[in-house]
């Protein structure tokens, strides 16, 4: 009797853990995944300053915008027409064999810029359709993933911008911020580029190291790496 007792308190005991396993066990990837989700939640300071860092780069990025408009709208007033006696008819003829001669040697140089120019548009518009998620996608690695892929379209912007001014590969072994300043020095490419660049790899960095942006920071991140994209583009169309 006493074996009887001793082997029902057993069955007692063994009954809810087994229980336990046998309701879990069929949900058991959804809950490794969740705990490995909390595992990897970082402090919330990180998370704020990336976030007010990313606000920041926003921000500058649309002043960098909003000069280049500017700039634009300037050029594209109307010239003041010539003002003077007409010129002789060899002087229309030397002016017009000069412009033949120039728009002939800047002919392939403009196709370039304009293939260069297209491809950039293609890529801010696929960083801005990437930066469009809803809030459904508010997980930490992927907020992270998309951080990293923008700066990624970066850097390939940076490449073929560099490639385009320099008519060359450029100088090898530069980071994406050494070629910006490269361009700065000797093609003039706006300083304000180069902040931005620096801004942008500074936080692409910190999210690697695991500061976790915020669907809403990752998203201002994305959207001030467009930007950058189409002052590059902008700049790559400027004689």
């Amino acid at each position: 009797m006493e074996y009887a007792e001793i082997a029902l308190k057993y069955v007692q005991a063994l009954a809810w853990p087994v229980f336990a396993f046998l309701l879990l066990w069929p949900i058991r990837r959804q809950l490794a995944k969740a705990v490995e989700r909390l595992i990897k939640v970082d402090t919330p300071v990180g998370s704020f300053e990336f976030a007010v860092d990313a606000m920041e780069a926003q921000s500058e990025a649309a002043d960098l915008e909003r000069v280049q408009v500017q700039e634009e709208s300037v050029e594209r007033k109307v010239e003041p027409s010539a003002a003077g006696t007409p010129a002789t008819p060899n002087e229309v003829e030397k002016g017009q064999q000069e412009r033949s001669t120039t728009a002939a040697g800047n002919s392939t140089l403009q196709r370039r810029r304009a293939v260069v120019a297209t491809k950039l548009m293609g890529i801010e518009e696929r960083i801005r359709a990437d930066a469009n998620v809803g809030p459904e996608f508010g997980d930490t690695d992927q907020m992270i993933a998309l951080v990293s892929s923008s700066w990624r379209y970066v850097t390939r912007a940076i490449d073929f911008t560099l490639t385009t001014k320099t008519e060359e590969e450029g100088p090898r072994g530069y980071t994406s911020v050494e070629k910006v300043i490269y361009l700065i020095d000797k093609h003039q490419c706006p300083p304000r580029v180069e902040r931005l660049t620096r801004r942008l790899f500074d936080l692409q960095q910190r999210a690697r190291r695991g500061e976790p942006p915020t669907v809403s920071s990752a998203q201002a991140y994305s959207r001030s790496c467009a930007s950058l994209v189409r002052s590059l583009r902008t700049y790559v169309l400027t004689p």
